[in-house]
């Protein structure tokens, strides 16, 4: 099998797999060590997420959403710009 390497353009990053009640979001990146954390969806502990990748130097955030929530989508989010914490449309 032949190997694709490409170039890496996001020095730090998160992936989150939405669920009707649970966040489950990995970290990974230059400099920090990658780890897994689950969140709930109620604001308090949205604001602990976004606390967390900011704490982490996370640039940006994509996110999974599961069909059975709306429509599947996967959309980016940057930390560094939210002032009120994540929006996530689901539609």
């Amino acid at each position: 099998m032949e190997t694709v390497t490409f170039e890496q353009v996001v020095s730090r990053g998160c992936g989150i797999d939405v669920h009707k009640i649970l966040l489950v979001a990995t970290i990974s990146g230059e400099g920090i060590k990658t780890e897994t954390r689950e969140f709930g969806t109620v604001t308090r502990s949205l604001t602990e997420l976004k606390d967390w990748l900011l704490e982490n130097g996370v640039t940006h955030v994509v996110m999974k959403v599961p069909v059975f929530i709306g429509s599947l989508f996967i959309t980016s989010w940057n930390p560094q710009q939210s002032r009120s914490g994540l929006s996530m449309p689901v539609t």
